[in-house]
């Protein structure tokens, strides 16, 4: 981008300049150092950089920053003033740099080199400037916003740099258009405070919209018996710029020793910007009861299940081995259906007085009588020596004589058969 055609101005300064505002140094490319950018005068060892002061003004009524807005395709113009208060000479160097929030939340430039937003489009009459003894020189600029600029607000600073250290004047450039105020609270936690004392929760703030943005915070926390912790809404010392997010975290130094809360961040800012972000706070003395707690549940159960598996195995010790066999009614066979005892006595008890009608087939009817007397005491003396369920000793004692009746040889044949 082309230079300003016009050259800086020296005016003389017969007293001291203002004062500088103080801020959070941060390193730079070049070795020198780059302190924060607040509003206001910016100071090195003997020399000091503002926005020139109104015409006819003398220099208490100095500005403390430059503010310049216009549309998109605008040519914006004001005016840098480098004070050399000491009693030599100073060779100073000038540049354009971006702003942006560094992680403690200051507001800091980046490196030469390393612009790629506001500060590539800033230029200066010059960006080195010699500045005699007790003299103010001032160092025009132009600022040419892009066709394309996004509306909303483009923090930029003029970086002053005498070797040793490098300090900055604010720019707060703005781009006509609709704005967008939108705040968001992420990661928030509670862990233990520094050096153990206390916890403390952390938070990250993060600026969504277009506008720069000075957040408010409010935080509160409920217990299980109440609330433990309120604060109301205060400022945060914090400029945060469009795209930005900055990490910090709250002291609680006297948290409950033994309870469980629910923590609740409440972050708000101009514009109608609000967003909200939780946590929990669980005691360490607490998290141990608890833990000790579930160890003798799990011990518990266990000694249940161990007691439950050791009654089962002496009931199955003290079981039978097998089912009792029952014994057959008497006059059955057994299980495998096989004839019994008292079935065989049965039939050696038929045979004898089959034997004993053949017998009286041969001796004829003569011999009748005394052949059924004595089939019918074998048939008795069997029957009781067997006490089998065989044929009733009656029914054998009457089939006996009719078939000796039958008459011979022939009838004693066929009770022998059986048929």
């Amino acid at each position: 981008m082309a230079k300003a055609s016009w050259a800086p101005v020296s005016v003389s300064v017969p007293g001291s300049v203002a004062e500088s505002v103080s801020g959070t140094a941060a390193s730079a490319g070049s070795g020198a150092r780059t302190e924060a950018v607040p509003d206001g005068t910016a100071r090195g060892s003997g020399w000091s950089a503002a926005p020139r002061p109104p015409e006819g003004k003398p220099d208490p009524d100095a500005r403390d920053f430059f503010y310049l807005e216009g549309g998109p395709g605008t040519v914006l113009r004001d005016t840098l003033a480098v004070t050399n208060d000491s009693d030599r000479a100073r060779t100073l160097r000038l540049r354009g740099a971006d702003a942006y929030n560094a992680s403690g939340g200051a507001v800091s430039v980046r490196e030469p080199g390393r612009s790629t937003g506001p500060g590539t489009w800033i230029a200066l009459a010059e960006d080195r400037v010699r500045v005699p003894a007790r003299t103010r020189a001032e160092v025009p600029f132009t600022v040419t916003l892009p066709g394309g600029a996004v509306p909303g607000d483009h923090p930029a600073a003029l970086v002053v740099d005498d070797g040793e250290r490098q300090a900055g004047v604010r720019l707060h450039l703005r781009v006509s258009g609709p704005t967008l105020a939108a705040l968001g609270v992420e990661h928030a936690e509670v862990r233990p405070g520094n050096k153990g004392e206390g916890v403390e929760v952390g938070y990250t703030l993060v600026n969504r919209g277009n506008t720069v943005l000075r957040p408010r915070l409010a935080v509160r926390a409920d217990g299980l018996f109440g609330p433990v912790l309120r604060r109301e809404a205060r400022d945060l010392p914090v400029e945060l710029l469009p795209g930005q997010r900055v990490t910090r975290q709250e002291s609680w130094p006297d948290a409950p020793a033994l309870d469980r809360a629910d923590v609740h961040l409440t972050a708000t800012a101009r514009g109608g910007a609000h967003a909200t972000a939780s946590a929990t706070y669980t005691a360490p003395s607490l998290t141990w009861l608890l833990t000790g707690l579930a160890a003798l549940a799990l011990a518990a159960l266990v000694f249940g299940w161990y007691a439950l598996r050791r009654r089962g195995s002496s009931r199955r010790r003290d079981a039978p081995n097998g089912p009792r066999s029952r014994g057959a009614p008497p006059g059955r066979g057994g299980p495998d259906g096989s004839a019994g005892s008292s079935g065989a006595d049965g039939g050696r008890a038929a045979v004898g007085t089959a034997e004993a009608v053949q017998t009286a087939g041969v001796v004829g009817a003569a011999g009748m009588a005394e052949a059924n007397e004595k089939a019918e005491k074998t048939v008795k003396a069997e029957g009781r020596a067997a006490g089998g369920a065989g044929a009733p000793p009656e029914e054998m004692s009457e089939k006996a004589p009719e078939e000796a009746d039958a008459g011979g040889a022939s009838g004693a044949r066929s009770v022998v058969s059986g048929r």
